[in-house]
């Protein structure tokens, strides 16, 4: 009983919040999911929420429309209504999202993955802050802009970059992350094509960079020259290490 209310309460905030939402910015329809089953939901204004059967929780919040989500935060937008949510576990951003503006999924306690459309250009700032369940995170080849403290507070520990642009490199709030990029990569007019010139952007705050296509192949050889392990792809800035046995 005690979760059913919370649940009827998050969908009232929801309502309240989503309700006013421009029809022209997002679809009126709830997205076609491929092998979904929606045992319950509720359309409202481009923020679907999938509930799943067995432990009546909330599963996976599904963001749908055209354009920018709603900037949070603001003095017309104060509070994401996901905002502080324990039983969201996974958030899918539907095709057609150019933008999820600030604060827009922070502090969703339980989040736990994150899918992004191809069509995702700009990460405003805060989107995923406190977010201390999700440990990592992909970003779109289109996304340009990440906004300052996008990811602070929050659990993630890997983050790979899989385009080769930003406009400019804003201080996400991580600590002590793996970041991914692959070479050449270009911050507004500056080029970063090699691993000495990336760490020096990247490597704060704890942070590790790694280049995805400037891998190494690593052998262990015993004393006479017997291979003991072979390891390939190893990205650079990564430190590697023997798993086999060690020779006496």
């Amino acid at each position: 009983m005690k979760l059913m209310k919370q649940t009827i309460a998050l969908l009232l905030s929801i309502l309240m919040l989503f309700g006013t939402m421009p029809m022209t910015a997002f679809a009126s329809e709830k997205p076609a999911i491929a092998g979904a089953e929606y045992t319950y939901g509720t359309n409202v204004g481009g923020l679907y929420v999938n509930m799943y059967n067995g432990d009546n929780e909330f599963n996976t919040l599904y963001l749908y429309g055209e354009g920018e989500t709603y900037n949070y935060g603001t003095n017309e937008h104060r509070t994401s209504p996901s905002y502080g949510a324990a039983n969201v576990f996974h958030v899918v951003v539907m095709e057609d999202i150019t933008r999820l503006g600030s604060d827009v999924l922070k502090y969703i306690r339980g989040l736990q993955t994150v899918q992004l459309p191809q069509s995702l250009v700009s990460i405003g700032e805060g989107s995923f802050s406190k977010c201390e369940q999700l440990n990592e995170l992909e970003i779109p080849s289109g996304v340009t802009e990440i906004g300052e403290s996008a990811f602070s507070l929050s659990g993630i520990k890997k983050i790979t970059l899989k385009g080769n642009h930003l406009d400019s490199l804003e201080d996400w709030g991580l600590e002590n992350a793996d970041i991914y990029i692959s070479k050449p990569f270009t911050i507004g007019d500056t080029v970063i094509d090699n691993y000495e010139a990336a760490a020096e952007l990247f490597n704060v705050n704890g942070n590790v960079v790694h280049l995805i296509n400037d891998n190494a192949k690593i052998v262990w050889k015993d004393y006479d020259g017997t291979v003991l392990e072979t390891d390939t792809n190893v990205a650079a800035g990564t430190i590697p290490t023997y798993d086999g046995y060690t020779p006496v």
